[in-house]
Order: C-alpha cells, then structure tokens, then sequence
C-alpha cells in the first residue's frame, strides 16, 4: 500500500499506531436500527417505519426511514428544524409544495435511488443528500425533496456505534474523535 489517497493514509496511520479499523456503512444504511433511524429520531419523527424494507428480513433491514410529527409543521418551519438539528447553515430543496409536513421519509446519505418510495407512501417531505439538479423535478410539487448534504445526514451514526460498543463491552473505552470529516465546507452570503 502507498499513501497516494487519504484513505490510504489513514489506513497507513491506523496500522502505525495499534488501531484496528472497522467498516460498517453499508449495514448501517440498510439496517432498521442504522443511519436512518437515528435521523429520523433526531428530528422527532415518531411512528418509524423502514421506507424500502428488504424482502429477505422487512422488519429489520431495508433503506430509508418514514414517520411522523405528533403535529404538522409549515414548511419553512420544517426547513428550519432541519436545518438547526443537522447543523447546515443553508439547504436544497424543491419548490415549497403549499401544505403543512407531517409525513416525512428519509434516507442519510445518498438516498436519491429511495425518492420513488416516499412519493408511493405519500410522505409529505423527503431529506436525503446528494440530489443532482433534474432529481429536483421528479416530485413535481407531490412532495418537498430536501437535500441537507451527505455528511449532515448521515453524522449521528458514530454516537450510535459507540452506543454499541459501550452496551456490548462495557470495560471497553469507546470515544467519538473531535475531528470534523466533512469535506464540502459552505460559503452563506450575507446580503
């Protein structure tokens, strides 16, 4: 292996040091207890349910997450509380669809693929990340398509592995590392 990649690097830096390194995303994305559980939980969705459950265990693996506010929300409001619990200073989204969100499905990450389930379960709004621009005409005012950015949608998940860790080996020091990973950084203009 040659340090040419950051990831190699990393790899290289691990080794060095004693740290063995483990990779789960792809589980935790399709899984109910995953990345898209702890968004929507975050958000203060109630009533969770898989969005693309798996044919093989539908109860316990698929993609996405959809549930419910216990009271709607305008949409701007809704855009704000997104906004404030993934710690974005700004969104994407489609066209404001004229009617309050209760209903929201979800996928962290890249979760474009998912977009035809949460308009087949009639979900009022749909955050995901990595929507490219003619994605954003898919819904066609059926549902408010949110893109909140890949990192911001999927960064609750290393709470939920030290969660794990701590409850499976309770003598095992298990920490979240302080550094910021997020490689697309934002650039707000002040009017």
């Amino acid at each position: 292996m040659t340090p040419e990649t950051y990831i190699e690097r990393a790899v290289i830096k691990a080794v060095k040091h004693d740290i063995a390194m483990i990779s789960m995303h792809t589980n935790l994305d399709n899984s109910y207890w995953g990345v898209s559980r702890v968004l929507a939980e975050r958000l203060g969705l109630k009533n969770l349910h898989l969005l693309q459950p798996s044919e093989a265990a539908p109860e316990i693996c698929g993609a996405g997450m959809i549930g419910t506010f216990d009271n709607p929300m305008d949409e701007t409001d809704f855009l704000g509380h997104i906004a404030e619990t993934i710690g974005s200073p700004c969104l994407r989204h489609s066209a404001l669809i004229g009617r309050q969100i209760q209903k929201v499905a979800l996928c962290g990450g890249s979760g474009t693929p998912f977009m035809s389930d949460a308009l087949r379960h009639k979900a009022d709004a749909y955050l995901t990340a990595d929507i490219k621009y003619h994605d954003f005409f898919v819904p066609e005012g059926n549902i408010l398509l949110i893109d909140g950015g890949h990192f911001e949608t999927e960064q609750f998940t290393k709470e939920l592995i030290v969660e794990l860790i701590r409850k499976k080996f309770p003598t095992f020091a298990a920490e979240i590392a302080e550094t910021k990973t997020n490689s697309v950084h934002y650039f707000v203009r002040n009017k």
